[in-house]
């Protein structure tokens, strides 16, 4: 009489492991398929990190090549300033000599300096524009 309870209760076991298990086998498939799935997920983060660290060099580089050529920008307008105040200072000098020489307004030099600056300063600045053009192609100019 005391075996038929626990007998009952064996089968309910019995029962309730078959059905645990057949739920544990219905599982494994679903389990190995979100498994591959991350997997896949953890390859393209991977490549997406590599991609990003080479995008950070090439940023870095190019941030390297932008200081130079700022230095080299700055280099060219401080020679450029220094040329035409050394222009100016030399037109200015020979136009006191000229003065001390002799009255200005009669003289070919004075006419002749009055004339040709303007197109000494805009010759030098187009071969400024040359030489940048040459040494920086991609750059265009203004």
């Amino acid at each position: 009489m005391y075996t038929t309870p626990f007998l009952k209760e064996l089968v309910d076991l019995r029962s309730q492991l078959s059905a645990t298990r057949a739920t544990a086998d219905a599982s494994v498939p679903s389990a190995q398929s979100t498994q591959f799935q991350c997997l896949a997920l953890l390859g393209e983060i991977d490549e997406k990190n590599s991609s990003l660290k080479e995008h950070e060099v090439r940023v870095n580089r190019l941030g390297e090549q932008l200081d130079l050529l700022q230095k080299d920008l700055q280099a060219r307008e401080s020679s450029q300033k220094q040329l035409k105040d050394d222009v100016l200072r030399m037109e200015h000098d020979i136009l006191q000599a000229i003065a001390k020489a002799g009255a200005i307004k009669d003289c070919e030099l004075g006419k002749f300096l009055d004339e040709v600056s303007p197109k000494i300063f805009e010759k030098n600045n187009k071969l400024l524009i040359v030489k940048d053009e040459e040494k920086y192609p991609n750059l265009g100019t203004k």
